[in-house]
């Protein structure tokens, strides 16, 4: 029951930030931006720099569109965590429930498991994603 939580934490969190970012760039004034664009200019190779005279309505919407891609990946990329930890847990149960030696983590005889408790699954594929899928 943890994974769930926390990748729904995660996700609002995400969704929250977006939001925050979104309302920052649509209320910024021009002066705020050409501030902005004048600090990036100089911490940034100069192939990636940014014009002063472009139009506020422009960079509005282009950085809008980014959030929305931003948004959408990072949504899309919850579910395959989501998904994996899933799959993870039921082929760890599914192959080492009858094995006495390696059924630590699937749920059966917790009374003869060494260390086993509620969620252990879970914690187990959550720590096998990170370390292994995430890179």
């Amino acid at each position: 029951l943890l994974c769930p939580v926390l990748l729904l934490t995660s996700i609002i969190a995400v969704a929250y930030m977006t939001m925050y970012i979104y309302l920052a760039s649509s209320t910024m004034d021009p002066s705020s931006l050409t501030k902005m664009m004048t600090a990036w200019n100089e911490h940034v190779p100069s192939a990636l720099h940014l014009d002063n005279h472009g139009n506020m309505e422009d960079f509005q919407q282009a950085y809008a569109w980014a959030l929305v891609f931003s948004l959408v990946w990072f949504y899309f990329f919850h579910v395959a965590i989501f998904t994996l930890v899933t799959a993870l847990c039921v082929s760890h149960w599914y192959f080492y429930r009858n094995d006495q030696a390696q059924c630590g983590g699937t749920g059966w005889r917790t009374d003869t498991t060494y260390g086993w408790y509620p969620g252990r699954p879970v914690a187990l594929a959550v720590f096998r994603v990170v370390r292994y899928h995430l890179g």
